[in-house]
């Protein structure tokens, strides 16, 4: 069967964010997704039921990067996707990363930051994986015309 091969085979996804119930002021760090061999990936963020009654405030998907899978900064410094406490959920809050302004680093992971008011004692339910998507080719990329063939080529027998 021929397909995009980064869809078809090549994505992977790994667990950032376990499935949890954030409290109106929590913040929480993910763990760190190793995106060796990929030039890009994918942060999502799924945001289910909140409870409490919360009247205003927002929960926010932070992506953070690092070389090391220790040190870690937010991408670009500021980077973020920003839910709504009205918004309509199940949400899923989305970013692709394909390295901020330094570059690509090695490791992605999701932070989590609520910042519900009002009501008692708000939550909300949230976990958050990172897709890795487009794999690097190990060796020189396919001549035109030869399998598997690269977009836009003619097919030859």
């Amino acid at each position: 069967m021929q397909g995009n091969p980064d869809l078809l085979a090549n994505t992977e996804q790994g667990l950032s964010v376990a499935p949890q119930q954030l409290s109106a002021a929590q913040l929480v760090h993910g763990t760190g997704i190793d995106l060796k061999d990929r030039e890009h990936a994918v942060a999502e963020l799924y945001l289910g039921t909140l409870a409490g009654g919360p009247t205003g405030g927002t929960v926010t998907l932070i992506p953070e990067e690092s070389n090391d899978n220790a040190t870690w900064n937010q991408v670009n410094g500021s980077d973020s996707v920003v839910m709504n406490y009205n918004d309509t959920l199940p949400e899923v809050l989305r970013y692709r990363y394909i390295g901020g302004a330094a570059g690509k680093k090695r490791y992605l992971r999701i932070s989590v930051q609520a910042a519900l008011t009002g009501g008692a004692s708000p939550t909300i339910i949230v976990e958050g994986n990172v897709l890795k998507g487009g794999l690097r080719y190990a060796q020189q990329q396919p001549t035109v015309g030869a399998y598997p063939q690269t977009p836009g080529s003619t097919i030859t027998n």
